[in-house]
């Protein structure tokens, strides 16, 4: 492990590191990103990143806007029911990340839906600038439309048997 290092870290001191190889490593790879492959046509191991790592981005992304709606810091009628309904959000995004069962995803893809819902209706945001709120817009309707292809993932999940055994 130190010898290695060692040459990572002469390679890096020298500048013949592969920086384009070892971003599109981690950001895009065909065996473990594959956003591009039609639903039928997945692996089991595109499957589990795929769901996972929507899981996880929207997971996280509804527990810090309940930890900020309880502790008051974004403003709304009722901030202890949309606390809630982005904790169960939260809590669906943990299942579908482990189990992949499609009644989650339908819960977990509301989020940008009702982002863009509050938008519409100058619910979300009013004090800021019509560009944010575009912006913002076009965020939450990316996010919906990706969310009807994890649905469509979950759907026709090749080993809905083999859940248990993901590792």
């Amino acid at each position: 492990m130190r010898e290695k290092r060692g040459r990572f870290l002469q390679k890096m001191i020298s500048g013949q590191l592969d920086w384009v190889g070892m971003f599109s490593r981690y950001v895009w790879d065909s065996e473990t990103t594959p956003y591009f492959t039609p639903v039928p046509k997945l692996t089991r191991i595109q499957v589990v990143s795929e769901v996972r790592m929507y899981a996880i981005i929207l997971g996280v992304a509804a527990l810090f806007m309940s930890l900020a709606y309880l502790a008051g810091r974004i403003g709304s009628g009722d901030t202890f029911a949309v606390a809630f309904y982005c904790f169960v959000v939260a809590c669906a995004a943990l299942i579908l990340g482990a189990m992949r069962v499609e009644p989650a995803a339908w819960v977990v893809a509301t989020l940008p839906a009702v982002g863009l819902l509050k938008l519409a209706f100058g619910g979300f945001m009013p004090a800021h600038g019509v560009g944010d709120r575009i912006g913002l817009a076009v965020i939450f309707a990316l996010i919906l439309f990706y969310s009807w292809r994890i649905i469509r993932i979950t759907r026709h999940d090749p080993l809905p048997d083999v859940r248990q055994s993901d590792g």
